[in-house]
């Protein structure tokens, strides 16, 4: 989990039975990846690439499942194969992908949406709301972690919506927004204006005229901000 140009330094640093393999490609060059191979690149210059990549379709994800009964990328996809016809192997395959890749946000996040497409019991889905964010907070930088909530947290207001009108259910959608309001104002406070003192409220009086002192969530500069139009995100 590190930017791309850290990537040398932290394989460097890797013992040497865990590092993976690093190439420079010439130009005109070209490399093979093998299928369910992970790979990050890193252009040193102004760059110009072609590639492709099978198609999921193309792949027999059994036959692969019984070469590499290890590999998250398969048993994500083994999940994804057998949802909607075999709902317990496929949740169990989503844990076993997440065990072995669980830093994979991608497969979490999937995850979350698989509980919710399937309407599993509401304290499920919970636990794996839970448990994504809690990882997130604990293993990812806030831009990072920005990041996974835009993936995330339209999911959670789903679920929430879902189950709100059912007061047996309310608890669990309450729970739920919670835990995503808190996880949102933790990263957005800071750039708002009072920092960690900002409270909603629903007047903001001469609001064309608010300025502030925040850090931007893109360079990471302070800079003096402005509100948006109501409703933006701005």
């Amino acid at each position: 989990l590190r930017p791309a140009w850290q990537l040398s330094a932290e394989v460097n640093a890797l013992p040497l039975e865990v590092r993976p393999l690093e190439l420079h490609q010439e130009a005109g060059q070209g490399v093979f990846v093998p299928a369910l191979w992970w790979h990050a690149t890193l252009d040193c210059g102004p760059t110009l690439g072609i590639g492709s990549q099978y198609n999921m379709a193309d792949l027999d994800l059994r036959e692969c499942y019984r070469e590499h009964p290890d590999s998250g990328f398969v048993l994500y996809h083994m999940a994804c194969e057998l949802h909607k016809t075999e709902e317990e192997r496929a949740m169990k395959f989503f844990e076993e992908a997440i065990d072995r890749e669980p830093f994979n946000f991608y497969f979490c996040t999937n995850q979350l949406l698989f509980y919710l497409n399937m309407v599993f019991h509401p304290r499920l889905t919970m636990s794996v709301v839970e448990r994504t964010l809690s990882k997130a907070r604990s293993s990812l930088d806030s831009r990072r972690r920005m990041l996974v909530l835009r993936f995330a947290v339209p999911t959670i207001c789903n679920f929430a919506e879902w189950h709100a009108p059912h007061d047996r259910l309310l608890k669990y959608s309450a729970r739920a927004v919670s835990l995503a309001w808190d996880a949102l104002m933790e990263l957005a406070c800071p750039m708002l204006p009072g920092g960690a003192e900002f409270r909603l409220s629903r007047e903001l009086p001469c609001l064309a005229e608010l300025r502030y002192t925040a850090v931007c969530s893109q360079c990471d500069e302070r800079r003096i901000g402005k509100a948006g139009e109501p409703g933006s995100i701005r």
